[in-house]
């Protein structure tokens, strides 16, 4: 087991983490306002994977693209389309913050349930 070297500036980035991830909701049930769900989930996935190439690109031999491209379209569309789309489209008939602890209580009934 290592040993943390930094453990204030690992809570301080999971507390960043965790302030960003809950202030997102009122502005994705914003969003939705504006567009079509699945459009707007496209778009902020769009965004989302521009950025993460950007600093994936220097690990693009590792990632073996041309090997695991199956996998990585099964992924992209199970996690991509289905969940984020479909749960866009459930931000329109639910409140922001109900949503959001709905859709993230999941991995605790998953946990519990197997």
């Amino acid at each position: 087991m290592t040993e943390n070297k930094y453990p204030l500036v690992s809570y301080i980035l999971l507390a960043l983490l965790i302030i960003i991830w809950g202030v997102s909701w009122p502005i994705y049930k914003h969003g939705v306002q504006f567009m079509p769900p699945l459009l707007f989930a496209g778009i902020r996935s769009f965004i989302a994977g521009t950025l993460l190439f950007l600093f994936a690109w220097k690990l693009r031999h590792h990632i073996r693209f041309k090997k695991h491209w199956k996998l990585y379209v099964i992924s992209a569309i199970l996690n991509n389309v289905l969940y984020l789309g479909l749960q866009t489209v459930g931000m329109i008939y639910l409140p922001g913050g109900l949503f959001s602890v709905l859709v993230y209580i999941q991995p605790v009934i998953l946990g519990i349930l197997s």
